[in-house]
């Protein structure tokens, strides 16, 4: 069975309309966002960490990414797709 730390895995999902956000940790052990409308992808994001997104309002998306879960601190996020 291959291992998780070894091989890449899709690791959130977050659909809003017909945008789907899809959150996948690569074989290198890097973070990327990957957005899609439709069954086209309109958007891959390089990141240093999983962004998670937890809403949409006004036009603006919502997430946040774990900074240190010793301490349970977080760095929220607010992006603006234009597509």
């Amino acid at each position: 069975m291959k291992s998780r730390e070894k091989y890449g895995y899709y690791d959130k999902l977050y659909a809003w309309n017909n945008l789907l956000f899809r959150t996948c940790r690569l074989d290198n052990g890097t973070w990327k966002l990957q957005i899609y409308k439709g069954d086209n992808m309109v958007g891959d994001v390089q990141m240093d960490k999983p962004l998670r997104i937890f809403g949409n309002c006004n036009g603006y998306f919502y997430g946040y990414v774990d900074t240190n879960a010793n301490n349970e601190r977080l760095r929220l996020i607010k992006f603006k797709i234009n597509i």
